[in-house]
């Protein structure tokens, strides 16, 4: 009896020592503003913070690169700072890679209208 309890409680620990270390949910970007309208000439900075495992903060962990989608209606700097340029629909897109592994990936859009 004493070998089946030894064996048991081995079994317990391997099985507890294979648990992950890392939280397995999803990234949880938070974009600001939400959707939006500017005037021609105008400019907003847009902002975005990433989540994980619920409520950490790993923004730092990303190098952002902000892209409109067209330029003749709004443009953005590398920064996130948005300028309306002529009246129109557009988006800009945040794409984040993340620090020491080169993964990238879409982090989230902004709809941009400029009157």
């Amino acid at each position: 009896m004493r070998r089946r309890i030894v064996f048991t409680s081995l079994l317990a620990i391997v099985a507890c020592s294979d648990a992950p270390t890392t939280c397995p949910q999803a990234l949880a970007p938070q974009l600001s503003p939400a959707d939006t309208a500017v005037r021609v000439g105008d400019r907003f900075q847009a902002r975005v913070r990433v989540f994980a495992c619920g409520d950490s903060d790993v923004t730092t962990e990303y190098a952002l690169d902000w892209q409109s989608r067209d330029t003749s209606v709004v443009r953005t700097d590398a920064s996130g700072m948005v300028t309306g340029v002529s009246k129109g629909v557009s988006a800009i897109d945040v794409f984040g890679t993340r620090a020491g592994t080169g993964l990238r990936r879409q982090l989230g859009e902004i709809a941009v209208t400029v009157r």
